[in-house]
């Protein structure tokens, strides 16, 4: 079953933001939803380091990689296609420096619910 809501996450380097950032979305996110990370060419990419690599083992989490650096809009749209591409129904964009609270994305779903 595709996921119907989607956290999308673009980055470059930057991994101990982004390991607080999953940590806090993973420990609340509501059932049916995805959280799509993209890498823009991090050096070394975020697949091979040991702190990211049991959250993006998670299988909420789906890890998207460029191979080269493309700025943050085209991260961003990578996972939109993706997202588009599973049939997604509500998308909530975050940077990787962002650190959520408790119900971030149930508020969002349930007002996007209303």
């Amino acid at each position: 079953m595709p996921p119907a809501y989607c956290v999308v996450i673009p980055f470059l380097d930057r991994f101990d933001m982004l390991k607080t950032n999953l940590e806090s979305l993973l420990d609340d996110l509501p059932e049916a939803t995805q959280v799509v990370c993209v890498d823009d060419a991090s050096h070394p990419p975020a697949a091979e380091d040991t702190g990211l690599k049991p959250l993006f083992d998670d299988p909420r989490v789906t890890l998207l990689s460029h191979s080269v650096n493309l700025g943050p809009g085209a991260a961003r749209n990578t996972a939109l296609a993706w997202c588009r591409d599973a049939g997604v129904e509500l998308i909530i964009l975050l940077d990787s420096d962002c650190r959520v609270g408790p119900g971030f994305v149930a508020s969002h779903v349930a007002l996007h619910r209303e």
